[in-house]
């Protein structure tokens, strides 16, 4: 299994598999307003593909821009699900699947506001059992699916049959919440590896220069606040003195961590998929009670030995989670009780991920690295920085000293 996270370019990517799929498009969704979006389905279908789309039967969609006739006419089908009804909730885990292989979910809308937001596309490959459920489900919430013994229902009979279908709605919207979960905390995991290893090159080029700025810039401000004793000038030097004790300690501390392994881009790639493979198998949220202990301890051991490029660590750690956890993984649960709980606290974790996964990314670290993938360049960019400054500082602190 395969899985990619989008946070920019989403329309342009989902255009993009939608212009690929060679044979079938489903779509699951409460609402689709993107122009551009639909255009590419109604494409799809005049290539010959089987496109079929479900929608929530309200007027935001009935109104819309769209001209949904356009893919009727094309011979798509669209399935407008009842307002208000158990499907229409459903929809909010909105779905697209691709060739019966490609699912493509998350918390983009199919809006042209989604395109602008800070939204996310998740896109999930060789999955068979995952695509399998969604087919299912979209099945049912075209009403194609109907009940294996045909005939008029008792009022038990059709309480029954309302229930399981609840059950399984709750199924598969928990399978969607959980693939997405998994998706945006093994891409906060990768984030986490990149801004690690940039620390590590970092200290590696300009930790030196990087301390002796820091070092002289406290001293000057010491001596600055010495020499005038106004109060600004002493907030100036506490300052400057936490910022040089901050760093020493970081510094101290990264010291005494493993250094990263070097890896070549084969390497590199093995390491990222066996890593999302075992934290999938080992993450405390997916096992029994009886082994959250374990798992916890596994899944930091599977952390640490990820963000310092340790393959053979995670070899081992493969060996250990597969024997001890891997029989006690959590099942679906049968209750509409447990089903509904668990919904409930994946939709709390994804909304405080998708806020953590939000702040990392607008951290100056990873804003850096965004703004300069070549981090060889920036570090000399940096080294010629500290140089001016490192300078400059030695010349003001000697005219402060002598004044």
């Amino acid at each position: 299994m395969q899985t990619q996270v989008h946070f920019s370019g989403i329309r342009e990517a989902v255009v993009g598999l939608i212009d690929a799929a060679r044979h079938s498009v489903l779509v699951a969704t409460a609402a689709l307003s993107d122009r551009t979006l639909f255009d590419a389905l109604v494409t799809a279908r005049r290539r010959g593909l089987a496109v079929s789309l479900a929608l929530c039967d309200d007027a935001a969609n009935r109104e819309s821009i769209i001209a949904w006739e356009r893919l009727s006419a094309a011979g798509g089908s669209i399935f407008w699900i009842e307002a208000g009804s158990a499907h229409a909730a459903a929809l909010q885990q909105r779905f697209c699947l691709i060739d019966g292989d490609s699912v493509v979910n998350g918390s983009f809308s199919w809006t042209p506001v989604a395109s602008r937001s800070q939204e996310n596309m998740i896109l999930t490959q060789g999955d068979p059992a995952f695509a399998a459920q969604l087919r299912q489900a979209f099945a049912r919430l075209s009403g194609e699916a109907s009940p294996s013994a045909p005939g008029p229902l008792s009022g038990s009979s059709a309480l029954s049959l309302h229930q399981d279908a609840a059950l399984t709605d709750w199924r598969w919207q928990l399978r969607v919440l959980d693939n997405q979960l998994a998706a945006l905390e093994a891409e906060a995991a990768d984030m986490q590896r990149q801004i690690h290893l940039f620390d590590y090159e970092q200290e590696q080029a300009i930790g030196t220069l990087m301390r002796a700025y820091l070092d002289l810039r406290r001293r000057y401000l010491h001596a600055l606040h010495a020499r005038s004793a106004q109060e600004h000038s002493a907030e100036g030097a506490e300052q400057a003195e936490s910022v040089y004790q901050q760093y020493e300690q970081a510094r101290s501390a990264m010291a005494q961590e493993p250094q990263p392994l070097p890896l070549d881009a084969q390497q590199q790639q093995d390491l990222k998929q066996l890593s999302r493979k075992l934290a999938m198998q080992c993450h405390p949220d997916r096992v029994g009670d009886q082994d959250k202990a374990r798992a916890q301890e596994l899944f930091q051991q599977l952390q640490l030995g990820y963000q310092n490029n340790d393959l053979a660590r995670l070899a081992e750690l493969q060996h250990a989670i597969g024997q001890r956890l891997a029989a006690h993984s959590v099942a679906g649960s049968d209750n509409a009780e447990s089903l509904q709980r668990r919904l409930a606290q994946l939709q709390s974790t994804l909304a405080q991920r998708e806020q953590e996964l939000a702040q990392l990314r607008r951290g100056p670290v990873w804003q850096t690295l965004r703004a300069q993938p070549v981090w060889a360049t920036w570090f000399d960019q940096r080294a010629q920085q500290l140089q001016t400054e490192i300078r400059r500082y030695e010349i003001e602190l000697a005219q402060v000293s002598h004044a």
